[in-house]
Parts: structure tokens; C-alpha cells; sequence
């Protein structure tokens, strides 16, 4: 009596040109699911479980928006801008109570392609500031504390043909994350602010044994 799940979610775009190199398009998405908690799944050895959940429900809701750019230059260089706002929440009802919890996101991106030399190179970075609110993330007078955290990451990649049929892709990823301070509960020590550098590498290589034919539809192997 307690088993459902409704979800509805939906989503929009509209998209402007007015040349092969320059596009400009618009993304929303929403939707909200509903699910209830009817008790223990599985087997129950110690006989813990006493009947159905009736009550214990969850509800979970989300929104986003997103605005795409992409754009060529002289030189045949490829600009991509993105910006995204995204915002997700739920709502836990039970018999103990009721729990909430808050997440709300902004992204933003730009990306560089272009062919130096016959190979292919990216550079770019990408920023993001997100924040979260949850029930059981509290100060010590038992009010919700917000969770803070921003990421910027930096990157390049390039992607040189080593020889005939032989790729190589080498790019590296420098990343700062930082959080602010959270306060102590009581029970809970202080957390303070924290700040953590990564350097990523990545090194990957290719071989096409064999090219592919549209006259054959051979695909080919890699």
C-alpha cells in the first residue's frame, strides 16, 4: 500500500544560428519523482519487522538551466562557452520525522580548440560554486548549516598523430577545491575551511589496424 512511484519530469531547447559557426542554444529541465518506503526488504532473520510502512515517503524535485555557445574565429579556432544553474531538493517524511535536504549548483566553462601544427589541442578551464542545505548538517542550537564548496579546474590536451594510424592523447587537469568552515553540533567538532590542489595526468595511445572502407562498410578495427 505503500510501494508507488510517480516521476514527471519534462525538458525544453530552443537553438539559434546564423552560420555554420556560430550557434547559440538554451536548455531547461525539471522534474519531480515520488516514491514510498513500505518496510524491510529481504529476508528479516532476527524478526525486527513488525508490518508495513504506511507512513515513510519520499519526494525529490529538480531544475535546471543551461546556455550553450559555440562560436569560430580566424584561424579556424573553436570557442565553446557553457553556463549551467541547477537546483535539486527533497523531502523525506517518516515516522521520526521529516528530513530536507537542499543542493544548488552554478557551472561555468569555455573551451578552446584548435590544430597547431596537424595536431589537435584543447585548452580551457571551468569554475563551479555549489551549496548544500540538510537536516542532519547542524550547529549546536540545531539549525541547518549551509555546505559550501568551489572548484576551478584548468586543462589542456593535445592529441598528435605519433604515426600512420598511431594516436596519442596527452593532457593534464589542475584542479582547486575549496570548502568553507563548518561549525561544530556540540557532539560534532569544527571542521575548518579547506583548500586541496590536484594535478591530473592523462596519457592514452590508439593503433588503427585497419582503416575503414565506405565502398566494403568496413568499419574497422582499432
Amino acid at each position: 500500500s505503500n510501494d508507488g512511484y510517480r516521476r514527471l519530469s519534462g525538458s525544453a531547447s530552443v537553438a539559434w544560428s546564423d552560420s555554420t559557426f556560430r550557434r547559440v542554444r538554451l536548455d531547461v529541465r525539471a522534474g519531480h519523482n515520488e516514491r514510498g518506503f513500505p518496510g524491510a526488504y529481504g529476508s528479516d532473520p532476527e524478526g525486527r519487522f513488525s508490518g508495513l510502512d504506511t507512513v515513510s515517503r519520499g519526494e525529490n524535485t529538480h531544475r535546471s538551466v543551461a546556455l550553450t555557445a559555440t562560436t569560430r574565429s580566424r584561424g579556424a579556432l573553436d570557442h565553446r562557452v557553457q553556463v549551467t544553474w541547477a537546483d535539486a531538493g527533497g523531502t523525506f517524511i517518516s515516522p521520526f520525522g521529516e528530513s530536507e535536504d537542499e543542493h544548488t549548483r552554478v557551472t561555468g566553462r569555455y573551451q578552446l580548440d584548435a590544430s597547431v601544427a596537424g595536431t589537435g589541442v584543447s585548452i580551457g578551464g571551468e569554475g563551479l560554486r555549489e551549496g548544500a542545505l540538510n537536516t542532519f548538517i547542524t550547529d549546536d542550537t540545531f539549525a541547518p548549516i549551509p555546505v559550501r564548496r568551489s572548484n576551478i579546474g584548468l586543462f589542456a590536451e593535445a592529441r598528435p598523430e605519433i604515426a600512420n594510424r598511431v594516436f596519442a592523447t596527452i593532457g593534464v587537469r589542475a584542479e582547486r577545491i575549496d570548502r568553507t568552515r563548518l561549525s561544530g553540533d556540540g557532539s560534532r567538532p569544527a571542521f575548518d575551511s579547506s583548500v586541496v590542489w590536484s594535478a591530473n595526468p592523462k596519457v592514452a595511445m590508439a593503433w588503427l589496424l585497419r582503416d575503414g572502407s565506405v565502398a566494403t562498410r568496413v568499419l574497422g578495427d582499432t
